[in-house]
């Protein structure tokens, strides 16, 4: 059993020195307390502990052993295991799997087992007298000896030039150094190269591009010495974009620079060339060292940020560092992904700013070098308590002007509003209901505002109040078409077209629904050329083949028949008239069965030359509409073109909008609207209660009373205090 008493993400630590035996039980055990715990005490502990946590461990877990009573009560890294009597005691909160440590770490231990360990540690956790249990030997972290012994930890020294044989060859203090070593091996330094191979040499060194022909031949040609020559090419090449472009490019293989986070989508990370850009722009203005190191570690706190020529701040976007590391999209432990992505930026930092892996310090002392697993965390801390923002890169001192100046105006304009409010702009009662209603008229007529095709024909959309034209057999289609108020309202919405349609479904009295589906019969439409290529039409009803289905007959033959799908919905058809062009022909409805779906319905039928039909809304016709219904409600035509606009919105279709339940009736009949009225008030009513009982029941993070402490202001979008509900803030 592993009981591991160290921070949070440590893997594994070093065990401290733990006395031999320290003060036994209190008061002599008795011999039924000594029983009691090797009978079933020492049992557990052999089989969940002993291979983490005695003398027999291969690697002592978080410094604890449980194979004696000293151990116990000295504990390991975080303090005692038990405290005799005590049953918050660490040992029995970790087997209880705590919010802390949970042990056995594979599976929980039984509650009977559980119970024994804690009826143990109520009785003062007995334990008999034995022989010293010799403590494990252990190994402190020592950082000072760490430091000592390797000379990276120590800072540089002053060196002495060493004496060389060939004094003509060293032009500065560092080629004595070079020199002293190559004459140490009996070794020479080559000879001077040709003038084209050292500019080439510069070229690629600086810039890493190679030179132009002429630029070699002129450098070949120059008077000038050679020393003299290069030292104005070299300058040369420093003052160029592509010394900064071509270094940057090392810089940011260091840093691990990426556009995308990798893993399955790559998500793209937003302004990553911003840094890029940062990097070439500070390399070829010679930021100093240390200034650049600071810009990009901290470079947000820096009390006298680097500002361009434009006043734009320049250390601020050096802190892109930090979050070109990999991100996974959705991970399935949040906590893990955090603690992984920090140590991602903790081996970027140790790497690039000081030579060194620290990532080893995440599960224990580093091996080799001075860094402790305190220090890691330490690290770790910094950027946990750390947030990614992204900032507006306008010249300092330029947006808070125009925010006070905007929030001026905004004031003014609320006020103006405010005052121009005037009282018929709040519609009375009976206005309210009008421009409902209205609304619900403008939608009962929504047909007018399509505009169907020019080269296309309506034939037939059954708007009229009867069958005209058309032959009616038998009894099932009744004397006229129907519509929405005529509807069986059982069958619910069909989405047909129009205010009419053809249904051999057709409730009327004296005939009831019970019979609706008994009654059989035939439409005939009237006989017609066919001109056009394309025959469109919408169909509902039954699935029964050659029992309610719609047929064309051509030169006295039936060509083509269509059943329903079962649904009352309707759906759309296209017949492909080419071969029969210029024949005549005839449209059959046909209901001959009895039964479950033993009707067929009809709607919408169009003759166009094209395959898809592509129906658009006329501006001009809802314009027209809207004017109409207007005038015919006594009310507003350019308000109940905003009522209109805003109830059939998205808006409205949460349950929480006060025009939903309007909205959800918009194309129920008339003579069913009280009750569907009804059922969406207690269906909507429901929902707003379910969520306020939801709402009630939850923690409130905050009440924006007032903005919390803790909350972080980042740009100018946001006030400097909550806007107070009721305001009129525009």
């Amino acid at each position: 059993m592993r009981i591991i008493f160290t921070a949070i993400f440590l893997c594994a630590a070093y065990c401290i020195n733990c006395p031999a035996v320290v003060g036994q039980h209190a008061t002599k055990p008795t011999a039924k307390e000594i029983e009691f715990f090797e009978s079933k005490v020492r049992p557990l502990l052999v089989q969940h502990c002993y291979e983490c946590h005695s003398a027999k461990a291969k690697e002592l877990k978080g410094g604890l052993r449980v194979d004696g009573r000293a151990f116990l009560l000295t504990g390991g890294d975080t303090g005692p295991a038990i405290e005799p009597g005590n049953q918050d005691s660490l040992f029995l909160d970790a087997i209880e799997y705590g919010d802390i440590y949970q042990m056995p770490p594979k599976t929980k231990l039984p509650q009977q087992k559980i119970n024994i360990f804690k009826q143990w540690v109520k009785m003062g956790a007995p334990w008999p007298v034995e022989e010293p249990i010799a403590a494990t030997t252990t190994k402190n972290f020592d950082i000072q000896q760490r430091v000592s012994s390797h000379w990276v930890w120590t800072g540089p020294k002053q060196q002495h030039i060493p004496k060389v044989k060939n004094k003509s060859w060293p032009q500065q203090k560092l080629d004595h150094f070079i020199l002293g070593k190559l004459e140490g091996l009996d070794l020479q330094p080559n000879l001077p190269t040709d003038r084209a191979t050292l500019i080439r040499r510069a070229y690629f060194d600086i810039t890493g591009l190679p030179p132009t022909p002429a630029a070699v031949e002129s450098f070949i040609a120059v008077p000038e010495s050679t020393e003299t020559a290069f030292a104005k090419i070299v300058d040369q090449l420093l003052a160029s974009d592509h010394f900064g472009e071509r270094w940057a490019r090392h810089w940011m293989d260091l840093v691990r620079y990426g556009e995308s986070y990798g893993h399955e989508f790559d998500y793209t990370i937003p302004h990553a060339y911003k840094y890029r850009d940062y990097l070439i722009r500070a390399i070829n203005e010679d930021v100093p060292y240390d200034q650049f190191i600071t810009e990009q570690i901290a470079g947000d706190l820096m009390p006298s940020p680097r500002l361009d020529a434009k006043q734009i701040n320049q250390s601020l976007q050096g802190t892109g560092f930090w979050w070109m590391g990999e991100a996974v999209h959705a991970p399935v432990d949040v906590q893990q992904d955090e603690a992984d992505r920090v140590d991602n930026q903790i081996d970027v930092f140790g790497k690039a700013f000081l030579g060194v892996t620290i990532g080893c310090a995440r599960c224990h002392d580093h091996k080799f070098d001075a860094i402790s697993t305190k220090d890691y965390y330490a690290l770790a801390g910094f950027m946990q308590s750390s947030r990614r923002n992204i900032r507006a890169l306008y010249p300092e001192g330029t947006i808070k002007p125009l925010v006070q100046q905007m929030a001026g105006l905004q004031l003014q304009l609320s006020a103006e509003v405010a005052a121009n409010i005037s009282a018929d702009t709040v519609l009375g009662g009976e206005q309210f209901s009008r421009y409902l209603l209205a609304v619900r008229e403008i939608n009962r007529r929504k047909l007018l505002f399509e505009k169907t095709p020019d080269d296309t024909v309506v034939f037939e959309d059954f708007e009229s109040p009867d069958y005209e034209g058309w032959i009616v057999e038998g009894t099932a289609f009744g004397d006229r078409p129907i519509t929405k108020e005529t509807q069986a309202s059982y069958q619910g919405p069909q989405k047909a077209h129009g205010l009419g349609w053809a249904n051999s479904h057709n409730i009327r009295k004296p005939v009831d629904a019970k019979t609706g589906d008994s009654l059989k019969g035939r439409l005939l439409s009237p006989a017609f050329k066919i001109d056009h290529r394309y025959l469109h039409f919408l169909i509902c009803g039954g699935n029964h083949k050659e029992k309610t289905c719609v047929n064309l007959i051509v030169d006295g033959k039936q060509i083509f028949s269509q059943t329903g799908f079962n649904k009352n919905e309707f759906s759309p058809i296209r017949w492909d008239l080419e071969p029969y062009q210029g024949k005549m022909a005839q449209i059959v409805v046909v209901d001959d069965q009895e039964g479950s779906w033993g009707n067929i319905g009809i709607d919408h039928i169009l003759f166009s030359p094209h395959e898809n039909l592509s129906v658009k809304n006329s501006p001009e016709a809802q314009l027209k509409v809207i004017a109409k219904v207007a005038a015919e409600f006594n009310i507003a035509a350019d308000k109940l073109q905003l009522w209109f606009s805003a109830i059939i919105s998205k808006e409205t279709d949460p349950v929480q909008h006060p025009l939903h339940i309007w909205r959800q009736t918009m194309d129920v009949p008339t003579k069913n609207l009280n009750d569907q009225l009804q059922a969406a008030k207690k269906q909507s009513t429901a929902g707003i209660q379910k969520t306020a009982d939801l709402l009630s029941n939850s923690p409130q993070l905050d009440g924006f009373q007032q903005w919390a402490s803790q909350w972080y202001i980042q740009g100018e979008s946001f006030p400097i205090k909550p806007t107070p509900s009721g305001t009129l803030d525009l």
